[in-house]
């Protein structure tokens, strides 16, 4: 289970990818979409650095998936064995189709994924990602990300298993720095308008993320299965502020971020498995500015320097509980339901020297419950085809109509 299928940040079921990203043009299968990460298919494994062993194929593996709400809508991967070597390849995108990430302006952007994943049972598995997000028109500020992961398993003496991995990626723009407020929800700093109308006047020039993770399985799959999942991350940028008066000396993001989580699951039947999980996550992200500037004192013409500092503490608990069944028929069924409640801590402060007031600005907030129901389902018409489906719900109501499907082939 990595960090593509925990719940992660201020969204609702991917609950604390509070950051910039770390790309390894993640993939999650709809089984886990719609039972909130509980359980997992051949989608979620094939290009894990942990998992990818787990798959039974005797010449190749195919997924294909198609989505009409997402910013990747099509998504296809691809698994053989080249002698010992495991290869994996994964492309999620839109190709030539381009979205418009700010109605009303002429810009507009086409995202698109790749992954490469070897595996060896010498040295676990070793993955590669690049990101492209290119755009027209008016502004072509690219952004492109390069990315690597590594993971292995190890079997310890009491039974149990540690499947430890870790990430790194390195974002850059193609001009030399792209404006915050082209990222859009892919920042938590919407989360709170005013810090997303402070930052909206920065850019990065560039951002690395890195993040260690494992899994520690207490009881394999059984009857009952059993595991934790500790991680921590860390993702640091240079920004950049618009032009203006005075020379900026220093300007650095930093974003920390960690999780846990513990997860059950009860396999009552060869047709019936339920499950829960429960856990935290927490985010410190920080923006630090310091520039000086000749500025009017009592004591005539002075050099002033301004240093401001932007923080937010984020603590995000989390509880999922989920089922899957499957009927004589060809169909199987499940569903699940998300729930998290963010507090964030929102602090910022001006200080001002040679003698001149500063400010600073403390904010707490509590976002209530989000609740995230989810359900999907499987058609297996012969044994190596499984055509996957889900579909999502607000707290209040689900929208019957945004359903997303995939296939999975195994030959």
């Amino acid at each position: 289970m990595k960090i593509n299928n925990y719940p992660a940040a201020l969204t609702v079921s991917l609950f604390f990818l509070v950051t910039l990203p770390i790309s390894l043009a993640a993939q999650s299968s709809l089984t886990m979409d719609s039972t909130a990460g509980i359980f997992s298919n051949d989608i979620d494994a094939f290009m894990d650095p942990n998992d990818w062993d787990t798959i039974e194929f005797n010449s190749y593996f195919l997924a294909f998936r198609h989505s009409t709400i997402a910013d990747a809508p099509l998504a296809v991967g691809f698994a053989s064995n080249l002698g010992t070597l495991y290869t994996g390849l994964y492309y999620s995108g839109n190709i030539t189709e381009y979205r418009n990430d700010n109605p009303g302006t002429t810009v507009y952007t086409s995202v698109n994924n790749l992954a490469l994943l070897l595996g060896s049972p010498s040295f676990g598995g070793i993955k590669l990602g690049l990101d492209l997000d290119i755009r027209k028109m008016a502004d072509k500020q690219n952004i492109y990300t390069v990315s690597g992961g590594w993971g292995k398993n190890f079997e310890l003496n009491n039974g149990t298993t540690l499947k430890p991995e870790v990430n790194a990626s390195y974002m850059f723009p193609s001009t030399g720095k792209i404006d915050f407020g082209r990222f859009g929800g892919d920042l938590p700093f919407d989360a709170i308008p005013v810090i997303f109308s402070i930052l909206s006047n920065y850019s990065i020039k560039n951002a690395f993320s890195g993040s260690i993770e494992t899994d520690w399985v207490l009881e394999p799959k059984g009857t009952t299965e059993r595991m934790w999942t500790l991680g921590y991350g860390l993702s640091t940028a240079i920004v950049e502020r618009e032009p203006r008066s005075g020379t900026i000396t220093k300007s650095r993001l930093y974003n920390h971020f960690a999780w846990a989580k513990y997860k059950q699951i009860y396999n009552l039947s060869e047709k019936f498995s339920a499950g829960f999980s429960a856990g935290a996550a927490f985010d410190f992200l920080k923006v630090t500015e310091k520039y000086t500037y000749m500025g009017i004192t009592m004591y005539g013409f002075v050099e002033i320097t301004n240093e401001i500092s932007i923080s937010t503490y984020t603590f995000i608990p989390e509880a999922s509980a989920a089922f899957t069944y499957k009927f004589d028929t060809p169909f199987s069924v499940n569903a699940g339901l998300d729930l998290t409640y963010p507090i964030t801590r929102f602090n910022y402060s001006n200080s001002l020297t040679a003698g001149l007031p500063g400010f600073s600005v403390l904010e707490i907030t509590y976002d209530g419950i989000n609740a995230a129901a989810t359900a999907g389902g499987s058609f297996e018409p012969y044994p190596g085809l499984a055509i996957d489906f889900s579909w999502t719900g607000g707290y209040y109501e689900v929208d019957m109509g945004v359903i997303t499907l995939a296939v999975r082939i195994r030959k």
